[in-house]
């Protein structure tokens, strides 16, 4: 696993120590020796309560449901017990929750190859969003009798479908598509439902697929128990003055996979409580070294100040720098409260310049984007640029933290579909508003926003980060989210469904058009997501338009750093593509170290007829297009040994493009993308899952749901789960785990048995053949 910081950096090193006290702060406490480490989850805690045992069949619930809530908090007493006593080993779904994607190192951020070259590289992004918003409804999810949640009526699925189960049979999610600017994603949900302490783990692992940071969240803690018998709340010492919590805390990050917590407090404390408060981070902190956690980290939220009072600050000053500071709360970086303005700006600026902090590490200025409409419209266009100037017009001074934009930008595209009862209809729209607020008005994240127009996107404030950094890099196009599934070009199931951690890595901009040729088009084609058709998965690359007197047009799409030489072999690079479009000739595009932002063509698929009419200066590279089957699907592969030779170091970004093979002839342009694979050497094999099982299933009528469990494959990419019947297979769940919960597996007609098949997928995409394991009916 790469190492925490440089993950999510360019090489800034973690903050500078505070130096010493900071004025108005009382004496911190010692922290206890750490405890010895021992397997996560031992049975410490002062209650000895029983763990709950585990659920012989059914859908897996998400931690802490036990207790009666759809997800883990620590707000009462007993969930802290519930908490302290819980034992994975004891509980059959936890398994089904992990995260099984470690973080991606990411390429060095250049300057010169952002679609905004004077954009500073150094200040970072963090966003705090729900999990699977629906796009056609914010009824309530769950509804509270009795101290209880349960699933409202509208939303019986809800377990299986929404916020706290990692996959599920709906198309009726929000499934984020870009995060080539984000270096922390933390959970949130509507005010109605409790946040999730532990993140959702297909979040976790796009998170990590794309080198960000993942926490859960510590919302609203219980810290003063009645009587004040603090046994019962986040502050309870063992008899040795170990924070039993936050040990639990450290261990539930180390198991389920994902990297520290968010830590919001908004409630008022004594100043005991306050120095306990800052000796439970320390002791965290210390705890998670003592078990070599590679990442762990610790944010604090600007609400409980060191004299123990709910007060926004708003800026960083002496009532909040201590939580940051490593002798007191040790905590990696503060999330400053919303109501800041220019002089709050340059104060918290100037403050932690006295301090010595890297303010980019760990200076978050919030936005909040959730409230209203007018919160989401003017977050970027007012309140950013205070902080990181548009354009690099002057130097950016801290970090920025955005505040549920989801949550806008789902409402208002639900209020500006065509027909808001259409899911067809709202997802559109949702994704165009998605589109906007990550690449600006223009949809094109290197034309420049303006701040006065209310025209910018994230794109004009940060510097987009990629992991593409070795080879082989495969992307499918695949959203994680569709209509129906597809394999090897051909659908093998129709069943709707979600998971965002099967998302591919999607393109670094969204979407970057460029000229090709001096007279080349600008915005005759779109670029697009197009779930009706698939190569594998349940989306494509679209690339659609009429090219008829520019020359042609092509699309930046990923920021690379891949080697030319590869141990003496020169890498290959495979488009998978479908077209109507037989008068435009599809190009590879590729830039190179040492040559700046300059795009070589290299014509790989249609006719090439007319191509020197045009005048362009076009690579000339072996090429060989090949048919793939029955399924429509053609393969072009691109033998770059040539460029390699000619070339020096890394291949620098991969586009697309689209020109005219005739220079007389109009062209309309119908592309379908399926993949684009970079590799060098022959294929990656792996082997079939050992070990597979049905852990428990249960059958209704002529339905069952399963629960599968396998050994893990070394050098796996994910897992396809299948239902076989002789030579069809109908797919049932992609997963990145040892373990599957398949929902509503259909018994074909009146067969004693169903034969479940499991391949593992190698990181170039080669697929294993499959285990299997027979579900009897009866």
């Amino acid at each position: 696993m790469a190492d925490r910081k440089s993950s999510i950096s360019s090489g800034v090193t973690r903050r500078s120590l505070l130096g010493g006290a900071v004025g108005g702060v009382a004496a911190a406490l010692a922290v206890p020796a750490v405890a010895s480490a021992s397997p996560a989850f031992g049975p410490v805690g002062r209650t000895g309560a029983a763990a709950p045992s585990a659920a012989a069949s059914g859908i897996p619930r998400a931690p802490g449901s036990a207790q009666g809530f759809p997800a883990w908090t620590l707000q009462s007493s007993d969930a802290v017990d519930a908490f302290i006593a819980w034992n994975p080993a004891a509980d059959g779904d936890a398994k089904y929750f992990k995260s099984a994607v470690p973080i991606r190192q990411r390429i060095p951020l250049t300057s010169a190859l952002q679609a905004q070259p004077a954009l500073s590289t150094t200040p970072k992004l963090a966003t705090y969003c729900q999990y699977y918003k629906p796009l056609l409804s914010d009824q309530d999810r769950y509804s509270v009798g009795g101290g209880q949640y349960t699933v409202a009526a509208e939303h019986d699925d809800v377990a299986a479908e929404f916020q706290y189960f990692p996959y599920g049979r709906s198309q009726d999610v929000h499934i984020p598509r870009v995060h080539a600017f984000t270096d922390i994603q933390a959970a949130w949900s509507a005010w109605y439902e409790p946040v999730p302490l532990i993140p959702n783990p297909a979040y976790i692992d796009v998170a990590h697929r794309n080198g960000a940071l993942s926490y859960g969240v510590i919302d609203h803690p219980i810290m003063n128990s009645a009587a004040g018998d603090s046994a019962h709340d986040i502050l309870i010492q063992d008899a040795n003055g170990h924070f039993t919590v936050a040990e639990r805390l450290v261990e539930a990050a180390e198991y389920f996979g994902f990297d520290g917590y968010f830590f919001n407090i908004e409630q008022s404390a004594s100043t005991d409580q306050v120095a306990k408060l800052a000796a439970f981070c320390r002791y965290a902190k210390q705890y998670a070294a003592k078990l070599k956690l590679s990442h762990f980290d610790l944010q604090w939220y600007d609400g409980l100040t060191t004299s123990g009072s709910l007060s926004y600050q708003n800026q960083l000053d002496s009532a909040n720098a201590p939580w940051i500071d490593p002798a007191f709360g040790d905590c990696d970086s503060i999330f400053l409260n919303y109501w800041w303005s220019t002089s709050q700006v340059n104060q918290s600026t100037a403050y932690a310049k006295t301090l010595g902090i890297d303010e980019f590490e760990s200076v978050f200025f919030g936005i909040e984007m959730e409230g209203s409409a007018s919160n989401y419209n003017t977050g970027l266009n007012v309140h950013a640029p205070l902080v990181v100037p548009t354009d690099g017009s002057a130097a950016p001074v801290a970090s920025l933290a955005l505040f549920d934009p989801e949550h806008q930008m789902v409402l208002t595209g639900r209020a500006k579909a065509s027909d808001p009862t259409s899911l067809a209809d709202v997802a559109a729209s949702v994704y165009q508003r998605e589109s906007v607020f990550w690449s600006g008005a223009s949809g094109n994240p290197a034309a420049a926003g303006s701040p006065a127009a209310q025209t910018c996107g994230v794109s004009d404030f940060i510097a987009e980060r990629s992991v593409i950094g070795e080879y082989p890099f495969v992307t499918r196009f695949n959203t994680g989210v569709g209509g129906t599934f597809f394999a090897d070009g051909l659908e093998v199931s129709d069943a709707p469904w979600f998971n965002i951690g099967a998302q591919d890595i999607l393109p670094t901009w969204q979407w970057w058009n460029v000229p090709i040729g001096d007279s080349g088009a600008s915005g005759s084609l779109a670029a697009r997501f197009d779930d009706s058709i698939a190569y594998d998965g349940g989306s494509s690359l679209k690339l659609s338009g009429t090219l008829d007197s520019a020359q042609g047009e092509g699309f930046r799409l990923y920021k690379t750093h891949l080697p030319l030489d590869v141990h003496g072999r020169a890498p290959e690079i495979d488009v998978t593509y479908r077209t109507g479009s037989a008068p435009a000739t599809l190009l590879l595009g590729l830039t190179f170290d040492g040559n700046g932002a300059t795009i070589t063509w290299i014509p790989i698929a249609n006719s090439t007829k007319g191509l020197s009419a045009l005048g362009l200066q076009l690579a000339d590279v072996p090429t060989h297009d090949r048919p793939l089957g029955r399924s429509g699907w053609r393969t072009a592969t691109a033998d770059i040994g040539r460029l390699a030779r000619d070339s020096s170091g890394t291949i620098t970004s991969i586009s697309l493009g689209v020109i005219r093979a005739d220079a007389a002839q109009a062209a309309d342009v119908d592309y379908a993308i399926g993949e684009i694979r970079a590799y060098a050497g022959g294929p990656q094999h792996v082997g079939a899952p050992r070990g597979l099982r049905i852990e428990a299933s249960a059958i209704v009528s002529e339905s069952a749901q399963v629960r599968l469990t396998w050994n893990a494959v070394p050098d796996a990419w994910y897992y396809d789960v299948y239902s076989l019947s002789g030579s069809a297979r109908s797919w049932l769940a992609r997963v990145n785990g040892d373990c599957a919960y398949i929902d509503g597996l259909e018994r074909a007609g009146a067969a004693a048995t169903t034969l479940i098949g499991v391949s593992a997928i190698s990181a170039d995409g080669t697929e294993s053949s499959p285990s299997t394991v027979a579900l009897r009916w009866s």
